[in-house]
């Protein structure tokens, strides 16, 4: 159920990165707990927040990672639909007709939270 807009503050996590070399030391996940905790204190008010990312399904590792934050599994996205909502637009083909860009393959996870 979505919340009206003065109840819940709505985000978008875009692109988590590490460098090979410091992957399996549990940055990924400092990294995101660090931003989730600056969300849930960097103001009071409104009570909820939502916080959306879209994750490809084969990144296994990162599905978990996200899924021990406490995201649920809620959708999935074409290519194009997961570009658009992050501002990409313009990285998009001219020609989109190839399954690659309108099967719904992308993970949509959300992790709803209440302000400390």
């Amino acid at each position: 159920m979505q919340k009206p807009n003065d109840e819940e503050e709505c985000w978008q996590m875009l692109s988590l990165f590490t460098l090979p070399d410091h992957r399996g030391h549990g940055l990924g996940a400092k990294l995101c707990q660090n931003a989730l905790d600056y969300l849930r204190s960097y103001r009071a008010s409104p009570q909820g927040i939502q916080v959306r990312l879209m994750v490809k399904p084969e990144n296994h590792v990162t599905v978990n990672l996200y899924k021990r934050l406490g995201f649920d599994l809620v959708g999935r996205a074409t290519l194009v639909e997961a570009l658009i909502a992050n501002g990409d637009e313009h990285l998009l083909p001219d020609d989109r007709s190839s399954a690659k860009w309108s099967e719904r393959t992308g993970l949509i996870m959300i992790l709803r939270m209440g302000r400390l």
